[in-house]
């Protein structure tokens, strides 16, 4: 608090980026998740360069410029080690992402490398439409259903039946799974970590 009120009587810019990161935090719906925390490198970088070049001793700047140097370094060298894909998936090794490149289309999926769930996905039109039950806990991601080439069309599952033509993301007891077993427009195609899939009956 006596720091706080000490940048407040100098009129210091560091007081500014305090503020900012404390609003960023507050208002933010998932706060340490990256892509919604963005603003927070840029303000963190504006410190580093103004403790460089600002600081009263030359030795506290040294250290602020050693300490941001190993700071990155790491941060490169364990970003690199491995792909974390997050929601409880398992880490993907570098040596595995760079034995990749080149590799089939088929082999590079997400189903494929990190959630069984979404295999069906490999067979699955490029034109098709993909009904998915948003409410359904074990379906983690929406945004692999509109396929590489965001081509495929994607619509939240509701109270009435999807389009005859269309396959059904869903969940292993939902409301929408019990219909779908019962209607001959549609066969279950994949049950995999409790997600149900379900493809139009041929």
């Amino acid at each position: 608090m006596r720091f706080t009120i000490a940048l407040a009587r100098r009129r210091s810019p560091a007081l500014l980026v305090l503020g900012l990161v404390a609003l960023v935090t507050l208002v933010q719906p998932y706060r340490w998740w990256a892509r919604f925390t963005l603003a927070l490198p840029a303000i963190g970088a504006i410190a580093v360069v103004w403790g460089a070049t600002c600081l009263p001793r030359p030795w506290l700047r040294n250290v602020v410029r050693a300490v941001a140097l190993a700071l990155a370094l790491a941060g490169v060298a364990l970003s690199s080690l491995e792909v974390d894909p997050a929601a409880r998936a398992d880490q993907l090794p570098a040596a595995d992402v760079l034995a990749l490149i080149g590799a089939p289309a088929s082999e590079r999926g997400v189903g494929r490398l990190f959630f069984d769930e979404y295999r069906f996905l490999e067979h699955v039109p490029d034109d098709a439409t993909v009904v998915v039950d948003l409410r359904a806990e074990p379906v983690r991601f929406v945004y692999p259903l509109f396929g590489s080439r965001h081509t495929r069309r994607v619509l939240p599952a509701t109270s009435g039946a999807p389009p005859p033509d269309a396959w059904v993301m869903t969940a292993v007891g939902r409301p929408l799974d019990r219909a779908l077993r019962r209607d001959g427009d549609f066969r279950l195609d994949a049950s995999v970590r409790d997600v149900r899939v379900y493809a139009p009956a041929p």
